[in-house]
């Protein structure tokens, strides 16, 4: 009966483990999501195989850039509320602080519009035109279904 027990706990973790972890071996699904995406956008036939590659290398060095920087924002938030608890509070150091999330929020949306100049430029006009036809119409799509739920 105990090695049932066992048994039963070692696949439990098993499971949860896998699940946490599914996707991706870093356990991040935003991974996972991104390659869904520009697959099924490789598979409409938007992209050559030549562009798919050249904008997965594209988003691979922008991902950990940001990643880079997202780390740093979690440590100065972290080091915010620890200065924000202590007692006394220096607002010498908060602003210190403050301003270097300012800094870093700065670093990542440049990050983004570059991101963005970079994908632009491995599409064709025509891909383009057709990629911005889309995001208009998710967006109204999006716009619908969030004036639906208000309605609720």
């Amino acid at each position: 009966m105990r090695i049932v027990i066992n048994s039963l706990m070692v696949l439990g973790l098993a499971g949860m483990l896998f699940a946490a972890t599914a996707g991706n071996i870093d356990g991040s699904s935003k991974q996972g999501k991104d390659d869904a995406r520009q697959q099924r956008i490789l598979a409409n036939g938007d992209l050559s195989e030549a562009q798919h590659k050249q904008i997965k290398e594209i988003h691979d060095k922008s991902r950990q850039e940001n990643k880079e920087i997202s780390d740093k924002l979690n440590d100065l938030r972290d080091a915010m509320k620890t200065e924000m608890e202590a007692n006394p509070r220096s607002e010498t150091k908060i602003n210190k602080l403050r301003d270097d999330m300012k800094e870093l929020q700065v670093k990542r949306a440049t990050s983004r519009e570059k991101l963005k100049a970079e994908t632009d430029s491995v599409y064709t006009p025509e891909q383009l035109t057709k990629r911005n036809e889309r995001r208009a119409e998710q967006e109204e799509k999006f716009k619908k279904a969030k004036e639906a739920r208000k309605t609720k």
